[in-house]
């Protein structure tokens, strides 16, 4: 099955979020190991913390690519840790609007909503082999199917799941793949 839009942009976005982590991990060593020279009397800069921040920036790079390689091939522990991530950046996004709502928080907000709509897609989730269940033998193979898609090679059925093709749409709405 090809890997749906959605999928690629989200993979794409975990890498593009691990290059900036990296990049902020390796710019706090620069900080430290610079104006540690230039600022000795400056505590934040002699401490290891700025370190110490930027190597957890690095590590958590290396889950952002971790995670987009998961996408990009559609293994299932990608979508569960998509989701999860989803989820847990909203529970903690909504709280800030108290403290602070600004337009961080609200482009936080949205993209984490794209992202569980993305994942809940019949097409993503099949994808990632987490589709509804739709096995050849629970289909009724005597409903009628609509002429206009029949294809004669596959009797006008799914070949992966058995479901009778339908009009109206370019997918199957019981598993999610392409009519063709």
């Amino acid at each position: 099955m090809h890997r749906p839009f959605g999928v690629t942009l989200l993979s794409m976005l975990q890498i593009l979020l691990g290059v900036l982590l990296v990049f902020g991990g390796l710019t706090l060593h620069a900080i430290r190991f610079f104006l540690s020279e230039t600022f000795p009397h400056v505590p934040w800069f002699t401490s290891s913390a700025p370190l110490a921040i930027g190597i957890t920036l690095v590590a958590f790079a290396l889950i952002d690519f971790i995670l987009a390689y998961g996408l990009w091939v559609g293994r299932r522990w990608a979508w569960i840790v998509a989701l999860t991530f989803a989820v847990l950046g909203i529970i903690i996004t909504v709280p800030s609007f108290f403290v602070r709502s600004g337009f961080g928080e609200i482009l936080g907000l949205i993209v984490y909503l794209l992202v569980i709509y993305q994942v809940m897609q019949p097409r993503v989730q099949i994808f990632f082999g987490r589709g509804p269940a739709c096995t050849p033998q629970s289909v009724d193979r005597t409903a009628s199917v609509n002429p206009s898609v029949d294809n004669p090679a596959t009797g006008g059925f799914c070949a992966g799941c058995g479901a009778p093709k339908s009009s109206g749409g370019e997918y199957f709405s019981s598993c999610g793949a392409k009519l063709g």
